[in-house]
């Protein structure tokens, strides 16, 4: 308006408006009777804790979405929509990229299963896996958490084989040649055969529900699992 040409002007008719109408001075009230003053639009407000509560949320499991999750902190930091855009363009790009191989990492999970380990029986390996699966709710989430599982297994094995190979020969017992990457998979133990056909067919089936090219590829791996002779794997 006219009458108020500058800043303290137009600070103190809010403040006086404020009082006239009887309203608590809280930061929305004071910005809105401020913009009634000048005639102008309120710029809409930077929605910092729900952005926050969204940020809780984000998952962490891969190096990507610990980037993106960086990504979206400095964006509520800066208050900054055109970072927002370029996290929230990365997320989507990310979606779209090529599907996991599940088939991949099943084979690589029943090696690991197979392979017998210093200070790890098979109870405990059937823990740690029913954690990892009672805890990821996502298809991307659970594929990476697997495949860290799967990781962290073979790095123990790689520190079992380096413990033998320093015994002495003359010190050392006769011991089984160590397994092979590639495994038979109707040698593999039916309880896990069984175990992970189930995953298949349920926990990772219905995560994979809203993609069916990825559904029918678990039922496959399922049914290779529970019939290796039949299955895509009979003699790998």
């Amino acid at each position: 308006m006219a009458e108020f040409t500058s800043p303290s002007e137009i600070a103190r008719e809010v403040l006086r408006r404020l009082a006239m109408r009887r309203i608590q001075p809280t930061p929305e009230n004071f910005r809105e009777i401020y913009h009634e003053i000048l005639g102008s639009a309120p710029e809409e407000g930077f929605p910092e804790r729900q952005f926050r509560q969204t940020l809780n949320a984000l998952p962490r499991s891969t190096p990507d979405q610990l980037k993106l999750t960086r990504q979206f902190e400095a964006a509520i930091a800066e208050k900054s929509w055109p970072m927002f855009r370029q996290v929230f363009v990365a997320m989507v790009s990310q979606q779209a990229d090529e599907p996991a191989n599940w088939g991949a990492l099943i084979r690589d999970l029943l090696t690991q299963i197979e392979r017998k380990q210093t200070g790890l029986n098979s109870v405990s390996k059937h823990e740690t896996l029913t954690r990892v699966l009672e805890g990821s709710a996502d298809p991307a989430v659970l594929h990476s958490r697997l495949q860290g599982l799967v990781r962290a297994w073979s790095q123990m094995s790689a520190a079992t084989a380096v413990a033998i190979d320093a015994v002495p020969a003359e010190a050392a017992p006769d011991v089984p040649a160590r397994v092979t990457e590639r495994i038979d998979l109707a040698a593999a133990p039916e309880e896990w055969r069984v175990v992970l056909a189930n995953i298949l067919e349920t926990a990772v089936g219905m995560l994979l529900i809203d993609t069916p090219e990825l559904a029918a590829e678990a039922t496959s791996l399922s049914e290779s699992l529970r019939d290796p002779a039949k299955g895509r794997w009979g003699g790998v």
